[in-house]
């Protein structure tokens, strides 16, 4: 089968769903054994290009939430690989990002969701290095910024004068907050010691939108506001297996903090069992279905996945909503 008939397949199955919907550009599409689609991927969207590698929301890089949709509403498997293998690069950055949450994805939905043998071998490569050296992350050393952008603007009310609203709608699908949550939690990743040399995730801007604890539960919010994109679900995947990594399975070892910047201090002592990882938008991508959200559900114990929604009224304030 051709690529654009294996596409038009696709697009037939998203259509009733999401008229218009569409696939990206930038990944290609290819007809693999039996029910596979093959995904293909840019050297950009893997982070391992000479420069402009993109963010894990862009489409072109949200392999997760193109995989999962693809599964879910077609009924294929689905394979990761890429379109030109990559020279080796060290782990760092994008490319480090990229090969964790593949690792990631292929142990937590393996009955349909597979990696080439040899993009595999990166990983299981990837996996060995994890298991070889010490992890740390980077602390909150001042306090969220503020700029003129709507989701920033929304950000800072939910964290503050807003957070009842956030704490009605999270309640509504089973979230107990207790705490008015904290902005932008820090998610880098460093080999041994926070250095621009040992950067294994992006460790800039890299942050959690909205974060709390609530009893033996991590809970964090990606949040969007007008924006409607698929590589939402990207984004709070990583996110998650990351708290999960960092504060729960002792894969990596947090830095305690005397600061208490962003409410970092309530991570500590390590007491939790699980993470709560919800979407928080006033508008989701209309291929984003509860059956999608449930498929998300069972990829491991210890993370629970939700769908929360708020009105976001003319002056750029949120407010409750239904539950979509």
């Amino acid at each position: 089968m051709k690529n654009d008939p294996l596409k038009d397949m696709i697009l037939k199955q998203f259509n009733p769903i999401a008229r218009g919907a569409n696939l990206p550009s930038g990944i290609q599409f290819l007809q693999g054994e039996g029910d596979t689609v093959v995904m293909a991927l840019s050297h950009c969207a893997m982070g391992v290009a000479p420069k402009k590698n993109l963010n894990m929301q862009c489409d072109e890089a949200a392999f997760e939430a193109w995989a999962l949709l693809i599964h879910v509403h077609c009924g294929f498997r689905v394979e990761l690989t890429w379109k030109k293998e990559p020279e080796v690069k060290a782990y760092r950055e994008h490319y480090g990002r990229f090969l964790y949450r593949a690792m990631k994805f292929s142990e937590q939905y393996p009955d349909w969701f597979s990696l080439s043998p040899a993009l595999k071998d990166r990983v299981e490569a990837f996996r060995a290095y994890l298991h070889a050296h010490h992890f740390c992350n980077n602390v909150p050393a001042s306090p969220a910024s503020t700029n003129g952008k709507l989701e920033n603007h929304v950000e800072t009310l939910f964290a503050g004068e807003c957070a009842p609203v956030l704490r009605a709608t999270a309640q509504r699908s089973g979230i107990s907050l207790t705490e008015s949550p904290c902005r932008q939690l820090p998610v880098g990743l460093f080999e041994e010691v926070k250095s621009a040399e040992t950067c294994v995730f992006t460790g800039r801007k890299s942050a959690i939108d909205l974060w709390t604890v609530s009893g033996d539960s991590i809970v964090i919010f990606e949040l969007k506001a007008k924006n409607p994109k698929a590589g939402i679900l990207s984004e709070l995947m990583f996110y998650a297996n990351y708290m999960a990594d960092m504060y729960i399975n002792h894969t990596f070892n947090p830095v305690e903090s005397k600061t208490s910047y962003r409410g970092y201090k309530q991570l500590f002592p390590l007491r939790f069992r699980h993470v709560q990882a919800a979407m928080l938008t006033d508008r989701l991508h209309p291929l984003i279905t509860p059956d999608v959200l449930e498929t998300m559900n069972r990829g491991v114990s210890n993370i629970q996945y939700y769908n929360l929604h708020y009105i976001l009224d003319e002056n750029g304030r949120p407010t409750s909503g239904d539950p979509t």
